[in-house]
Formats: C-alpha cells, sequence, structure tokens
C-alpha cells in the first residue's frame, strides 16, 4: 500500500514562497509570448468619420423602438447561433489553455510538494483528468439550463447548481491531487489553490487580451449583416408605404373636395326646395285642403276658426266662395250640435228628476231595495241626501240615521229605516237603520 508523501524537510512557507516566485516567472515568460503573438490592438473597423452605429441606436432609441418590438424575437433567433458559437469558443479556448497550463503548473510546482512523482507522464494525466472534469461539469450545467427552462425559477435552480457542482469539482480535484500525487489533504489543498490562482492569472494575461476583441467583433457581424439590412429594409417599407399612403391621402382629398362640392350643390337644391315647399304651404289651395282635412277630422270647431282666417288671409282669393260654403255648412253643424247638447242636458236633467221622482215615491211605500239606494247615494253629500229626504230622524258625525221605513228586504219581506255614513262629509255606504245605534 502507498503512502502519502509529505513535504520534504524544509518550511511550508518557503515552499510556498518560491512556488508564488516560480509561477511569476512563468507568467512573465507567457505574458511576453502573448504579447509578441497577439492580434493588433484595434480589431474594430478604423473609423471613417462618421457617427457610430450604437451611438445612432442610443440617441434614437424612442424612434426605433416600435422596430425592435416588432422584429425583437426575429433579431434574438438570428442572434443566437453568433452568441453560442462565440460561447463555445472562449469555452474551448479556456479549455485547450487550461489544460496547457495545468500540464505546465503540474510540472513546475510538484517538485516542491511530491518531488518522487514530479514527471511529465504524472502532469499530463493529471491535466487530462482535470480536462474531463471540466467537460463533465460543462455538460451538466449545459443540461441544467436546457431542463429547467420550463420552470419560473430556472434562474435560482442554474445558479444553486452550479454553486454545488463547482464545489463538487473542486473537492474531486483536491483529491484527484492527492491521489495522482500521494500527497495529504493539506497538500493537495495548498496545491490546487496555488494551480487555481496562477490558473486565473494566466488567463487573464493571456486569454483577455485574445478575447477582449470578440464581442466587438461579433457586434459589428451582427450589425453589418442582420441588423442594418434589416433596419434598412424596414426603412424602405416604410418609406413605400408612407408613399402609398401620401397617393391614397391625395385621392381621399380630392374624392372629400368633390364631395363637399356636391354637398353644397345639394344644400342649395334643398333650400330652394324648401323655399317652394314653404310658399305652397302658405298659397290658398295648400292651406283650404287642410283646413278640409280638419273638418272631415270631425274637429268642427278648429275647422270654423281656420276656414275664418282663410277667409281673412284671402278674401277675394279663387277659393273664396267655397271657403265660405264650408264655413257656413261648418257652422250649421255646430249649430245643430249645440242644439243636441243643450238636447241632451235637459233631456238628462228630466230623466234625473224623473228617477228622483220615482225613488222617493217608492222609498215613501218602503219598496227601494239597500243595493239600489246605495247607488244612488253613495258620492253625495249631507246637502244631497236632505234635498232627498228632508232631515233625519238622527244625525251624528259620521252616521245619519231615517226612522221612516224606505228599505225592504226582499228575502223577508221586512221593511226597514235607512243608516247612511259618511267619510268627511260624503256618503260612502248605507244599511238598515231601525232605531237610533246602541
Amino acid at each position: 500500500m502507498t503512502t502519502a508523501t509529505h513535504f520534504p524537510c524544509r518550511s511550508p512557507w518557503i515552499i510556498v514562497i518560491r512556488g508564488v516566485g516560480l509561477c511569476a516567472f512563468f507568467l512573465l515568460l507567457v505574458s511576453v509570448g502573448n504579447h509578441l503573438v497577439a492580434a493588433p490592438a484595434d480589431s474594430h473597423p478604423a473609423s471613417d468619420g462618421s457617427e457610430d452605429f450604437g451611438q445612432y441606436l442610443v440617441d434614437h432609441q424612442a424612434d426605433l423602438e416600435p422596430f425592435f418590438d416588432k422584429n425583437l424575437e426575429d433579431l434574438i433567433r438570428k442572434a443566437m447561433p453568433m452568441v453560442l458559437g462565440l460561447l463555445a469558443w472562449i469555452t474551448m479556448f479556456a479549455l485547450v489553455v487550461g489544460w496547457v497550463v495545468d500540464v505546465l503548473l503540474a510540472r513546475g510546482f510538484t517538485p516542491f510538494f511530491a518531488p518522487a512523482y514530479a514527471k511529465i507522464k504524472r502532469a499530463l494525466v493529471y491535466s487530462t483528468g482535470r480536462l474531463v472534469l471540466n467537460l463533465i461539469v460543462l455538460g451538466l450545467m449545459a443540461l441544467t439550463v436546457f431542463v429547467s427552462m420550463r420552470f419560473v425559477h430556472a434562474g435560482i435552480i442554474n445558479l444553486l447548481v452550479a454553486i454545488i457542482l463547482t464545489l463538487v469539482a473542486m473537492a474531486a480535484q483536491v483529491a484527484w491531487l492527492a491521489f495522482l500525487f500521494r500527497m495529504n489533504v493539506g497538500s493537495s489543498v495548498i496545491f490546487y489553490v496555488i494551480i487555481l490562482g496562477a490558473q486565473v492569472i494566466t488567463f487573464g494575461l493571456v486569454a483577455a487580451p485574445i478575447l477582449v476583441g470578440q464581442p466587438s467583433a461579433l457586434a459589428y457581424r451582427f450589425v453589418n449583416e442582420t441588423l442594418t439590412p434589416q433596419l434598412q429594409g424596414e426603412v424602405d417599407s416604410t418609406k413605400q408605404d408612407l408613399a402609398e399612403i401620401d397617393q391614397a391621402r391625395d385621392a381621399s382629398k380630392a374624392k372629400i373636395d368633390g364631395l363637399q362640392s356636391k354637398i353644397a350643390q345639394d344644400q342649395a337644391e334643398v333650400e330652394k326646395l324648401n323655399l317652394e315647399i314653404e310658399a305652397k304651404k302658405n298659397s290658398e289651395a295648400y292651406l283650404f285642403q287642410q283646413v278640409v282635412k280638419v273638418e272631415a277630422a270631425g274637429d268642427l270647431a278648429a275647422a270654423h276658426d281656420q276656414f275664418t282666417a282663410l277667409l281673412v288671409k284671402y278674401p277675394s282669393g279663387a277659393l273664396a266662395d267655397s271657403t265660405k260654403a264650408h264655413l257656413a255648412q261648418v257652422d250649421s253643424e255646430l249649430a245643430a250640435q249645440e242644439a243636441q247638447k243643450k238636447q241632451a242636458e235637459a233631456d238628462a236633467i228630466a230623466a234625473a228628476a224623473a228617477a228622483r221622482a220615482d225613488l222617493l215615491a217608492r222609498a215613501a211605500k218602503g219598496e227601494v231595495e239597500l243595493s239600489e239606494m246605495r247607488l244612488a247615494l253613495v258620492g253625495k253629500n249631507r246637502a244631497d241626501v236632505t234635498a232627498l229626504f228632508g232631515t233625519p230622524t238622527e244625525t251624528a258625525s259620521d252616521r245619519w240615521g231615517y226612522a221612516q221605513q224606505m228599505i225592504v228586504n226582499r228575502m223577508t219581506s221586512e221593511k226597514h229605516g235607512l243608516a247612511i255614513y259618511f267619510t268627511e262629509g260624503i256618503v260612502q255606504s248605507v244599511d238598515y237603520y231601525d232605531g237610533a245605534a246602541k
């Protein structure tokens, strides 16, 4: 069984200081090489003095907002391949650079931690194992992102999974160091921290200058190949729509002007017709016909007044004789109606007098039924009752009694006096009366 290898017989702090110095020297060499092979600093297209497109988008954000609202999903769909390609390129570059750095650092630092295993073969095995672990972690993170897209809290889920996978990966790498170089846990942790720090610094010095131009180049490519042509097409389409709208507006304006002219002509014609109608409505013939209609409808009083007014307005008109004849006929009919009315009133008075006399005659004999007396008296006041039957035998605030036997009960053939009940001085009902109320 192989035992773990400990630090050689020297101070751990001296080992750390020497390791950091070796790392710094290595980073210096890498940085110099990077500056020798790096692309020119200015990766953007040369400026020709024209307005920057990005600044143009910012300055005209309000004007371009409808365009982006309309085409946002399409632009995102077109940009996704570029963004994913850039992410894939950055990831692969980082993995390759990380693998090379892992090989160099593992070979350079193992003499301080595990001299017996400071071999290039073990450094290659360690770096390759760490590369495979990184690929597994990235694959799991990508799978998590794909699966959690349908959930509401996808961001929180992805963050938690990333933290857990990172911690697991770090623990696995520490274990991988301890197993491969036969170190204890403390030595593995220190070795891993030194390598991790050196990788972060190396990636910042080597990868950052190379990667910094990629997003800008991708943005320029997206703007030139996708956004600008689509925006130009939208502008051209808008111009065409505006031109068609202008043509339609001019045609509509011409049509409206024609309609307004036609409306003005029609209004003038309507006013002319109204004047003619008004003149005809004030003519003798029209007024005569209207009054004849009133006469035919039976409103003789209105016909009399309108025929009279027509004669006053056209005393010598062509229809004056006809008007006078109709007026005479109307007056004759009005006189006949008045005579009929007076005769009807006289007949009604005579009939009422006869009915009253008959009622009194039968009451004197005691032959009036209670229902008949009720119909005769209900609704009359005290004066009317006194005029019919004279002074009552008994009086109260709401009841009068006549002891004279006026009423007959047909079922028993008994005769009774008459009791009359008042409400606010008006007869409300009648009943049999056989003496004073007890």
